[in-house]
């Protein structure tokens, strides 16, 4: 829902953030959560720490506070992955595609009404990639329509 958030405005801006608990951040939820996910998911500096409206917390901490693990323990694979899928006959804002970067997401312009086939396999080739093969299929032809806009997905891959 935060990336779909970050690409709102007006009265559904504020009623995700409503249903979602986002206005408790007071405007910084993006900003929050975004360095939450680069300090579980991508940082690869020992003791980095984030600033967050609640206090300061190091990898290891979070990974035992979110997941009861140890950032030591060598037998640990977590991953997390974010996609957004677009009809390409839709225009995506440049600040939204470059605010998506605050979740390591990027966007693809896909042919939803032409070719929804090629579409489906691509997402789906996305999520067995973001997967490890755990998940090879998610989505089928009928998934899509030419009413369908945006996929927005995200996967976490936890391995112990």
């Amino acid at each position: 829902m935060a990336m779909l958030h970050l690409g709102a405005n007006g009265q559904t801006a504020k009623q995700i953030e409503e249903v979602f608990g986002f206005n408790r951040l007071e405007g910084k939820f993006h900003s929050t959560f975004g360095g939450l996910h680069d300090q579980l998911f991508k940082n690869t500096a020992e003791n980095l720490t984030i600033e967050s409206p609640f206090q300061r917390l190091d990898r290891e901490k979070m990974l035992e506070i979110f997941f009861g693990l140890g950032y030591d323990s060598p037998s640990i694979t977590i991953t997390s992955s974010n996609g957004v899928f677009v009809n390409k006959h839709l225009e995506v804002h440049e600040d939204y595609k470059q605010a998506l970067k605050i979740y390591g997401a990027q966007v693809d312009s896909l042919d939803f009404d032409e070719n929804p086939q090629k579409s489906v396999n691509s997402i789906n080739n996305w999520i067995n990639e973001a997967t490890e093969g755990k998940i090879p299929r998610m989505l089928t032809t009928d998934s899509l329509n030419h009413d369908t806009a945006l996929v927005i997905a995200n996967a976490l891959y936890f391995l112990r």
